[in-house]
């Protein structure tokens, strides 16, 4: 009775056995799904690696800069507007651009290292399978033997109850390697899965470089364009000189708001006629006062100067001509990014076409300390440095007073 039931136990134990590794066999080397660009985006302040899904980016619709540029003479239009919008375009896609490409670098760094993990958990779970296998085939060919070959084979009733129960204990190390090895390739499904997310994320974060870097290339064509039309074509350069002419109001209207007459009082009158450079070793590029285009004719009046460095450097560094409380920092239309330094008592320094501003808002700044790098915003003529002084919103010739 023992007997039959042991062996009737054996035969139904190999079964489950095969039943569970046939369960547990692969399902193929396909890809898994890809993840959808709803599931998630890549989380602010860092990168995630193991959540990260980078959604497939729409590419860019094609633009036509000459186009663009014909538009911009219609009357509800601006230049200057045109040229700031390019300038935080171009500025942002750039960031965007540098921030993408060093997630490329990680994300490939981090496909390397996954990869050569799969590769081991892969043959792992190959050297496994064939163990696996070959345990079921020799349980397959213990089910085909009769139990009475068994029992004559044994030498006593002990010997066969010992052959049974040895039987049985080989038995269930093999239901637990079976166990075992499902485990291992649930977790390699797993992995395989994951690996196709990262390669997808690569993939996707690849291709949006590619359309923000034509995004970028037509943006930089399009202010090619302007910039172009403005210098060489009399019905854009008549457009730019009459806004131009109303930025003498802007910027003493934005001068006024910033200066705080309660601020500590600092010595600019008196050291006037022996301020610092804004920058180093600068030649004049643009006087103060009327000046007139030597093609068109056309006069404009300038209320500052433009400073180039005699030899140019990068970046070049900006520097308070004297001491000074840090007003306002942001953009206006025309002279792109701006630093204006309260020196108090109605004085102030403009500092325009910075590519950077490296100070603080309420910060004092003392004479000759850099306060941003010189760049090309809101310029139609090229990088430089655009310099006004005022005295209670009246320009004043910074030439007059400077070393």
């Amino acid at each position: 009775m023992r007997r039959a039931a042991c062996g009737l136990a054996l035969a139904l134990g190999v079964a489950a056995l095969a039943g569970a590794a046939r369960a547990a066999a692969p399902a193929g080397d396909e890809g898994a799904a890809e993840p959808t660009a709803a599931d998630a985006a890549a989380p602010a302040g860092g990168l995630d690696l193991d959540t990260l899904v980078v959604p497939k980016p729409v590419a860019p619709v094609q633009r036509k800069p000459e186009e663009d540029i014909r538009r911009v003479l219609r009357p509800e239009n601006s230049l200057l507007q045109t040229r700031e919008n390019l300038d935080k375009s171009i500025r942002e896609r750039e960031s965007r651009l540098a921030q993408l490409e060093a997630q490329e670098d990680l994300l490939r760094r981090d496909l390397e290292r996954a990869t050569a993990e799969f590769e081991a958990l892969t043959a792992a779970r190959d050297a496994e399978r064939a163990v696996v296998r070959r345990r079921l085939r020799t349980m397959m060919r213990v089910k085909e033997r009769p139990p009475i070959e068994v029992l004559l084979g044994s030498t006593s009733f002990k010997a066969y109850s010992g052959e049974l129960e040895a039987l049985e204990r080989l038995y269930e190390a093999d239901r637990r390697r079976v166990v075992a090895y499902r485990e291992q390739l649930a977790v390699w499904n797993r992995q395989r899965e994951d690996l196709a997310r990262r390669r997808t994320n690569l993939a996707n974060t690849i291709e949006t470089i590619a359309y923000i870097r034509q995004d970028l290339a037509w943006d930089q064509e399009e202010k090619t364009a302007l910039l172009e039309a403005v210098r060489t074509q009399a019905e854009f350069y008549a457009v730019w000189a009459r806004e131009m002419e109303a930025l003498d109001e802007v910027v003493a209207k934005k001068v006024e708001e910033v200066l705080d007459p309660g601020r500590a009082r600092l010595y600019f009158a008196e050291t006037m006629g022996a301020l610092a450079s804004p920058i180093r070793n600068p030649d004049i590029v643009g006087r103060f006062g009327i000046r007139k285009h030597p093609k068109f004719g056309t006069q404009t009046t300038s209320r500052g100067v433009e400073l180039v460095p005699f030899r140019p450097g990068n970046p070049t560094e900006v520097r308070a001509v004297y001491w000074g409380y840090v007003a306002y920092i942001g953009w206006i239309r025309g002279l792109g990014r701006v630093v204006i330094l309260d020196h108090t008592l109605g004085y102030a320094s403009v500092y325009a076409h910075l590519d950077q501003a490296t100070v603080e808002i309420g910060e004092k700044v003392k004479t000759g300390e850099p306060i941003g790098t010189m760049g090309d915003t809101g310029s139609f003529w090229g990088a430089r440095l655009y310099l006004e002084m005022r005295k209670d919103g009246r320009a004043l010739d910074p030439l007059r007073y400077m070393k």
